[in-house]
C-alpha cells in the first residue's frame, strides 16, 4: 500500500538423521520400526504491507518422528495387509494467521509459529484378491493431531485444539474388476473415500463459527475397454453431488 524498504536476512541450518531397523518372520511378513528426524526451514512473510511486517520471520519447524509397522502378503498372497502407527513431536510448526492491521487493510496474512503440537496415528490398508477379475482395496486412518501449546495472541489460548484439516477417522473403499472380454480388456472402478469432521483454522470455531466442515462421502467411478493399441472410457467424480 506504502512503498517502502526492509532489508531482511536469516540463516539457518539442521541435522536430521533417521534410523530405520526391520526383521523377516517369514518371507512374506515384516516389522519394522523408524525414527527420523525432519525440518523445514524458516519462512519469510509472503505479504508484507510494511516493514514491521516484513521483519516477523517465522523460525524453523523442527520434527521427531516415530513409527513401528507391519507389511504383510497371507493367504497365498491373496490378502496384502499393511498397518502402522506413528507419534510426531512439532516444535514451532508454522501456521498462518490473520492479524489486526491498520488502515486501509483490515488484517494481514502472517507466517508465524505455533509452539508445540503432537500427532498420533494409526494407519492399515491392503488389497484382497477376491477372484482372478475381482479385487478390494482398503484403508482406514486413526489421526490425533492436537497444539500442545498455543497462544495466538493475549487472551486467545488455542492450546489443546485440534489441528487445521486434521480429519480424527478416514476410510477408503474400493472395487476393482479387470478381465478380458471379448477382443479386448475391460478395467473398471467403484470407490468411496469418507473423513470425519474437520477444521480450516486453528481456533476450531471459537472465533469463526464457520471455521469447519461436517464428515464427508465421495463416491467416484470409472471404466474403460482397450482394444489393441486404443482406449475408450468413462469416468464421474462425486456422483452422489456431495458439497
Amino acid at each position: 500500500v506504502v512503498p517502502f524498504v526492509q532489508d531482511v536476512s536469516r540463516s539457518w541450518n539442521s541435522f536430521d538423521p533417521s534410523v530405520s531397523a526391520s526383521y523377516k518372520f517369514t518371507p512374506d511378513i515384516m516389522a519394522y520400526a523408524t525414527w527420523s528426524s525432519g525440518y523445514k526451514v524458516g519462512a519469510f512473510q509472503f505479504f508484507a504491507t510494511n516493514a514491521l511486517t516484513a521483519d516477523q520471520v517465522a523460525s524453523p519447524e523442527d520434527a521427531q518422528s516415530y513409527e513401528v509397522g507391519i507389511k504383510s502378503t497371507l493367504f497365498d498372497r491373496r490378502l496384502r495387509l499393511n498397518a502402522a502407527a506413528f507419534h510426531i513431536d512439532y516444535k514451532d510448526l508454522q501456521l498462518l494467521r490473520l492479524v489486526p492491521a491498520p488502515p486501509p487493510i483490515a488484517s494481514l496474512i502472517v507466517i508465524g509459529n505455533a509452539a508445540n503440537s503432537k500427532i498420533d496415528g494409526l494407519e492399515v490398508e491392503g488389497q484382497a484378491i477376491l477372484s482372478d477379475a475381482v479385487s478390494l482395496d482398503f484403508s482406514y486412518a486413526y489421526l490425533d493431531a492436537h497444539f500442545d501449546k498455543y497462544v495466538f495472541r493475549p487472551g486467545q489460548d488455542f492450546s489443546g485444539n485440534r489441528m487445521p484439516r486434521a480429519p480424527k477417522n478416514t476410510i477408503s473403499l474400493a472395487a476393482n474388476y479387470d478381465r478380458d472380454i471379448g477382443p479386448g480388456h475391460l478395467t473398471a472402478r467403484l470407490s468411496y473415500a469418507w473423513r470425519s469432521k474437520i477444521f480450516f483454522e486453528s481456533d476450531n470455531n471459537t472465533i469463526d463459527i464457520n471455521s469447519s466442515e461436517g464428515s464427508l462421502g465421495l463416491v467416484d467411478a470409472s471404466a474403460s475397454y482397450k482394444v489393441d493399441s486404443w482406449t475408450v472410457g468413462v469416468w464421474g467424480r462425486n456422483l452422489t453431488d456431495e458439497r
